[in-house]
């Protein structure tokens, strides 16, 4: 496996920017995580697909994901998976 392939914050970011999470880029996986959390609460039921099926990715390639990333989608987003 390369290391180009492991799900970092930055990839997170750009995933969760995609849907409209609005995140700074420069946070760290637990604080963008607990932000796309308070997002979904506050989203329609179009938003609120996109993330859980963003969320049905993820944990399928859950593998491939650094630790700090993994413990963070564990603690703020584990419902929706």
């Amino acid at each position: 496996m390369m290391i180009a392939d492991l799900i970092d914050q930055d990839d997170l970011y750009e995933r969760f920017s995609c849907i409209g999470v609005p995140l700074r880029q420069d946070s760290d996986p637990a604080t963008q995580c607990r932000q796309a959390a308070c997002w979904f609460e506050k989203q329609d039921a179009e938003r609120r697909s996109a993330m859980i099926k963003l969320m049905d990715e993820l944990v399928a390639k859950r593998e491939l994901m650094l630790p700090e990333v993994r413990q963070a989608l564990d603690t703020y987003l584990a419902e929706l998976a």
